[in-house]
């Protein structure tokens, strides 16, 4: 019999999770039951993998809890509900747990009515796991409970808010049979909450190698064609896409033919747009906006450098891995960027160049170094590949999730 594995999250799906769907779409390929639950469902067209949810059928595993909408319906409903007495019986234990009344409360027990004989709960992001944390404590959920923090869930700004977000998740910890982190970068801000040390397992964000496959590898650079540089991420500003247009403007007045894409939305996109026409860098600088897999997978291909500019943001918040990096080089690109957050864990020296977060002079003078000296950055492509492999595929990051679980 297939063990089976309960995705929760809170959208599915959206452009900028496809690591979600990758360890669904992993899972199933690998003979798990898998379902989904989701706090809202989004079109299939607001995710970027849309081609790989319909080949998969996954669509059809999501669900979410639906009470009905008008007031005198849900009453009825919540009624009928209370006459059942195992639900009752549990309505009232939720109720004592978390020492308040509601009815959502019985929507949410009958949702989980369906889900009580799952192997294993893989929560996506640790602020996804109240309810399912509260209805193993009360005994109605009996399976093993995994929570992936991703990095934002255990982001904090000051120790008020940390205050907070102990408390959110300190009184669920018992019930949590593993945690896992995608970089001991974040492993570390995972144990500043006061979570076990021994209960962390550090488990990269994986990729499809076969699809991040280049045609070209390992790749070569010639003075005569133009210098393509690439970065992919939303348009915020823990992403630093400002002082990659920097550099490039660096670049660009020494004389190289660069063209630099930029793939991602969100709202700084006028400011870069700005950016870019005030640096005179029209002609340089691209903002493709939001893409398919298909699509970056090709703008990857043609690209000879991947810039990786995240910083750390005016919160305090840092990129904890970036699944982009690996994806990057799995195409054969080396990385040039800033030593930020978990990013030195995702990449290596033989890899990348990493220099100091907001410096946009010492990522053009990486960025020179290699397109001048080519034997460096045919050795880097070549060990990028070698790298991506050795360390994000996506068999090794099911077996490492699962383990001790299953």
């Amino acid at each position: 019999m297939k063990p089976t594995l309960v995705f929760k999250t809170h959208l599915f799906p959206t452009a900028s999770e496809t690591f979600v769907v990758s360890n669904v779409v992993a899972a199933i390929t690998m003979g798990y039951d898998v379902k989904i639950i989701a706090d809202r469902i989004n079109p299939i067209q607001e995710g970027s993998q849309a081609a790989l949810l319909e080949k998969h059928e996954v669509m059809r595993f999501v669900a979410t809890i639906t009470p009905p909408q008008h007031k005198l319906k849900r009453l009825f409903k919540a009624f009928q509900y209370v006459l059942h007495p195992m639900l009752l019986y549990y309505f009232i234990k939720y109720c004592a747990t978390v020492s308040k009344v509601s009815l959502s409360y019985l929507f949410i027990l009958k949702f989980y009515s369906n889900y009580r004989n799952t192997d294993v709960f893989h929560i996506h992001f640790a602020t996804n796991a109240t309810d399912i944390s509260i209805l193993k404590r009360i005994g109605y959920l009996r399976a093993k409970v995994l929570v992936t923090f991703h990095g934002f869930d255990a982001h904090y700004n000051n120790d008020l808010e940390k205050e907070a977000v102990i408390n959110r998740y300190k009184p669920w910890y018992s019930v949590w049979d593993k945690v896992t982190v995608n970089t001991l970068f974040l492993k570390q801000q995972v144990l500043s909450l006061g979570y076990p040390e021994t209960g962390i397992s550090v488990v990269p964000m994986a990729i499809d190698l076969e699809f991040y496959s280049p045609i070209i590898y390992p790749k070569t650079i010639n003075n005569r064609e133009t210098y393509r540089l690439i970065s992919v991420g939303r348009l915020v500003p823990v992403k630093g896409h400002q002082y990659g247009i920097e550099a490039v403007k660096k670049l660009v007045d020494n004389g190289y033919d660069i063209k630099y894409t930029i793939l991602g939305y969100g709202f700084l996109h006028e400011a870069l747009a700005s950016q870019i026409k005030a640096l005179n860098l029209e002609q340089h600088v691209f903002l493709y906006g939001q893409a398919t897999q298909e699509e970056i997978k090709q703008e990857l291909e043609q690209a000879h450098l991947f810039l990786m500019t995240s910083i750390k943001d005016a919160t305090g918040r840092e990129e904890t891995q970036g699944v982009v990096t690996a994806e990057a080089q799995a195409m054969g690109l080396p990385v040039v960027g800033f030593n930020s957050g978990g990013i030195p864990h995702t990449v290596t020296d033989k890899t990348s160049i990493l220099v100091a977060q907001k410096n946009s002079d010492a990522l053009a003078k990486a960025v020179s170094t290699l397109l001048e000296d080519k034997e460096m950055y045919y050795t880097m492509s070549l060990e990028a590949k070698i790298w991506a492999h050795a360390t994000f595929g996506l068999p090794k990051m099911i077996a490492r999730y699962y383990q001790d679980l299953i």
